[in-house]
């Protein structure tokens, strides 16, 4: 199936060509990375390795962004379920649209910390890197195009608040990618 340029642009896939052709050849060979492609979204192929071969019952996807992490579990896990946790509205939608008909992912559109209420999300360029912590010009200056374009009010909720009645299939995977907040994110577990 063709990538359009203005899909493999926003996948960011021209910032380092050879790199970017590699794992699009490597998505294509999988039907359900093909199906991400679709909706701009490439599974997280980076963690490939480390994931093929686990055995699990579920996942936890704590910042799941667009679903690039859900993705790659929901390709080598066909039986898997999926709590997947983004606060970011856009991601939220693109998120919903990729796994509509798989019924095995819940989306929870909050972010997760240690206490409930109401927080600041700062958006960055790249969405795959907004934080409930400020982005520094530090952080702009390690890596272009991650410097900060606004907020959103957001929810956060309690991990542990959020999955009491949930009967998680074990084992179960916790990823945390949520940008310096990893740890606010347990002590609410």
């Amino acid at each position: 199936m063709p990538v359009s340029l203005e899909t493999a642009a926003t996948m960011g896939l021209l910032r380092n060509p050879l790199r970017r052709a590699v794992k699009l050849l490597r998505l294509l060979r999988h039907p359900a990375f093909r199906r991400g492609l679709r909706f701009g979204v490439a599974a997280s192929l980076e963690n490939f390795v480390a994931m093929r071969d686990l055995t699990l019952g579920s996942v936890i996807d704590a910042g799941a962004n667009v679903g690039q992490f859900s993705l790659l579990m929901r390709g080598l896990h066909p039986t898997i379920e999926i709590h997947a946790f983004e606060p970011f509205p856009e991601a939220v939608a693109v998120f919903k649209r990729l796994f509509a008909a798989d019924p095995a992912v819940k989306l929870y559109p909050v972010a997760l910390g240690a206490a409930e209420g109401r927080a600041s999300l700062h958006i960055s360029r790249r969405s795959d890197n907004s934080s409930l912590l400020p982005i520094s010009d530090n952080q702009a200056a390690f890596a272009p195009g991650t410097e900060e374009i606004g907020t959103v009010a957001v929810t956060v909720q309690r991990l542990d608040a959020l999955l009491a009645d949930a009967a998680l299939q074990r084992p179960c995977l916790l990823k945390i990618d949520t940008q310096g907040g990893e740890l606010e994110v347990l002590k609410g577990t």
